[in-house]
């Protein structure tokens, strides 16, 4: 068979089969009621049971909800591949006669960042040249195929955090919007999904549809707006609920489902149950890793040549907050603290600068380390008498999005077992009272609660810092050994 008659093929599922695309029963049966037109009344035996656990008991899908398709997924289930397949399918079988010849039909796809959109497209490209498609004007961020009728499909890729105007004033064959659970524009940190699904919606050719395939979030924004609304009920698009065990029989993607499940089982009810993020506040880290870091039997300060690696990381307060300064070392894939202080202002008397940093330098003497890393607050002040002791000072991240990368970073590295540090109770208590809530887009906002006696998570926030310089700096090691000998006298 040509390569014509095998992409003008009208059924999707058979146009699988002739492009050698294997799918799986429970992706065979989400192609045949999303992409195919079939009803899940129309099926038989096992596929009518698939149907009903993916379609959530729909026997009879309206013509008005199949030109949108939600498909919430977990890990590994082949959305982002199959639905680039479709997009090439429509390119090529859907009619184009209410456009001038001298018009572009576009088939769009849409990702957090053009990285993630650059995926999609790139599937569409390679089925593309496997089906020996005439194609012209290839970039890497779109291309353009010729039909067999000579009429021409732009596909073209644009990142959510930029904004939804690639979408607006041109004919849309297909717009595939992958993860598009995690739409934000990265200037204003506002989700962007709602924006760029209306920007398209009337723009949506006929026979065209709207693919929004994504892993799961927070209970808000596009995807959850749109699945909530349909789920079981099509009425303004088709749900389809896409867990990984209900799609995938592969036995190393199950085993790896399995691991998750015993490692953490929040994270795998989201990245492998499509489990959606409840919008409530919840601990970041859960008691029993944390009391698993802690090693009782140690000392509490370690020798100053413990470890490959150190790094003087603190939390700086003055008024209300306390001052805390922790060493962390690195041993192995594991990370020790090996000292801290912490300073708490007395009421009614703010802690002076001077003090602070004399109780920071007298630490990085024991520990031998000459630089300070800390965040910006109170960021100028320390230097100031940071000079007063030959000390340097290293940032950390002052963004929502750096602060973000800290403490999940301190969570990965709890989860993992690679933490160690001694029975410090404050701290223990700190760590297990971080709260975590989700926001649309994909975000998260951190916070500490104060607690009783002051501080605010003092330790906990310097330790996320540590964490976060070592495990980066060993995945990308940029920093250089630092003469410490010229630490002054005390």
């Amino acid at each position: 068979m040509t390569a014509g008659p095998r992409v003008r093929v009208r059924c999707f599922t058979e146009f699988c089969r002739l492009t050698g695309l294997q799918l799986e029963p429970g992706q065979l049966v989400f192609a045949k009621v999303a992409y195919d037109g079939l009803n899940p009344a129309d099926l038989r035996g096992p596929e009518r049971e698939l149907a009903a656990r993916i379609f959530g008991g729909v026997e009879v899908v309206p013509d008005v909800a199949r030109p949108v398709i939600v498909q919430v997924k977990g890990r590994d289930v082949g959305g982002t591949r199959m639905s680039a397949d479709r997009a090439v399918h429509l390119a090529n079988t859907i009619g184009l006669d209410r456009l001038d010849w001298s018009e572009l039909a576009y088939s769009l796809f849409g990702g957090p960042k053009l990285k993630h959109a650059r995926v999609a497209l790139r599937f569409a490209l390679a089925k593309a040249k496997s089906l020996g498609l005439a194609i012209e004007s290839e970039s890497n961020d779109g291309f353009t195929i010729v039909r067999h009728d000579g009429r021409r499909v732009r596909f073209e890729c644009f990142a959510a955090s930029r904004g939804g105007d690639t979408g607006r004033g041109v004919p849309v064959v297909v717009a595939v919007l992958d993860e598009g659970a995690f739409f934000f524009d990265e200037a204003t940190g506002v989700a962007t999904g709602e924006a760029v699904f209306a920007a398209i919606v009337p723009r949506l050719l006929p026979g065209g549809q709207i693919l929004i395939v994504s892993s799961p979030w927070a209970e808000s924004g596009l995807l959850h707006t749109e699945f909530t609304a349909n789920f079981g009920k099509p009425t303004t698009a088709l749900a389809a609920f896409c867990p990984t065990e209900l799609m995938r029989s592969d036995p190393a993607v199950l085993a790896t489902s399995a691991r998750e499940a015993v490692r953490d089982p929040a994270n795998h009810a989201r990245e492998f149950g499509a489990q959606f993020m409840p919008l409530g506040s919840s601990l970041l880290l859960d008691g029993t890793s944390c009391d698993r870091c802690v090693d009782h039997d140690r000392p509490l300060v370690l020798p100053p040549g413990f470890g490959a690696r150190r790094v003087l990381v603190g939390d700086l307060g003055f008024v209300s907050d306390h001052s805390a300064f922790l060493v962390l070392a690195e041993a192995g894939q594991s990370f020790h603290l090996t000292d801290y202080v912490e300073l708490a202002p007395a009421p009614g008397q703010p802690l002076k600068p001077s003090r602070v940093i004399a109780e920071c330098a007298e630490l990085a003497r024991r520990s031998v380390c000459t630089t300070l890393c800390a965040d910006g607050h109170y960021a100028e002040s320390a230097k100031e008498h940071l000079m007063t002791w030959g000390m340097g000072f290293h940032p950390l991240p002052a963004s929502a999005s750096g602060k973000i990368a800290m403490f999940t970073t301190l969570r990965d590295v709890i989860r993992e077992g690679r933490l160690r540090i001694p029975h410090i109770p404050r701290l223990l208590e700190q760590l297990k009272s971080i709260v975590a809530r989700p926001t649309p887009g994909g975000g998260l906002q951190i916070s500490m609660p104060r607690r009783r006696g002051g501080g605010h998570g003092d330790i906990a926030a310097a330790l996320a810092g540590a964490v976060w310089m070592l495990e980066n700096s060993r995945r990308h090691p940029v920093r250089r050994r630092i003469d410490l000998s010229n630490l002054p006298a005390m």
